[in-house]
């Protein structure tokens, strides 16, 4: 096989059924072998780009329906990907997400499941921060510049010399969410509601989903 398949067949082992990619790559190192590892990477980001899309409402590239409800739902997932990092560290990654009309997923990366106490206590954490009612603003700036100020992004996403910068930060400076995005968002967090989490599932090797709503 040829490099690229060897990627390609790594891939497939990891979609299907969970063989993470380091073993993968142990057992072809065994045999002298070796993948194309940027068309590996281009697989993952094809993956990714077609985990944002959803049938009735695309969220591509942080851009999601453009509704109410989806403005709700996209501010309230960089609480979501910010509070997860706060509890689990900051090797959590966004890998994917899907904004509609009706509810939102995300998709990030962690080795186990949450406890149910952890699902309590993420939830409160996201809902104690709607409540403080925070100004969503906006800024432009170079992507140095925003990883300068700890804002975080989709993994493997390639930005361009412009970036937009959405925060959430008390009148005190701190910061409650900082992301790179495109998308449309509320104004204030008054706007957002309840946050509730529907569900949560494995959808692969150390990959997480939760699902959620606000009412």
């Amino acid at each position: 096989m040829t490099p690229q398949e060897l990627a390609q067949k790594t891939w497939d082992l990891y979609q299907s059924h969970g063989v993470p990619i380091e073993v993968s790559e142990d057992i072809l190192a065994e045999r002298g072998l070796q993948m194309d590892k940027t068309h590996l990477e281009s697989l993952i980001q094809e993956h990714q780009k077609k985990s944002q899309e959803a049938s009735s409402g695309q969220f591509k590239s942080g851009l999601g329906t453009d509704s109410e409800k989806g403005r709700k739902l996209h501010t309230v997932t960089h609480i979501l990907h910010a509070k997860l990092r706060e509890m689990f560290g900051e090797d959590v990654k966004q890998m994917g997400s899907a904004i509609t009309d009706q509810k939102a997923r995300f998709d990030f990366s962690l080795a186990r499941g949450l406890t149910e106490e952890e699902i309590q206590e993420l939830t409160d954490r996201i809902q104690n921060v709607i409540d403080k009612h925070l100004a969503m603003n906006k800024a432009e700036m170079s992507e140095q510049e925003a990883r300068k100020l700890g804002a975080i992004g989709l993994f493997g996403e390639k930005y361009g010399d412009v970036v937009s910068v959405y925060t959430l930060a008390d009148e005190s400076g701190e910061v409650y969410s900082r992301e790179f995005c495109g998308g449309p968002h509320i104004t204030n967090t008054k706007e957002i509601g309840t946050f509730k989490i529907l569900k949560q599932k494995s959808v692969g090797q150390g990959v997480r989903r939760i699902e959620y709503d606000v009412v």
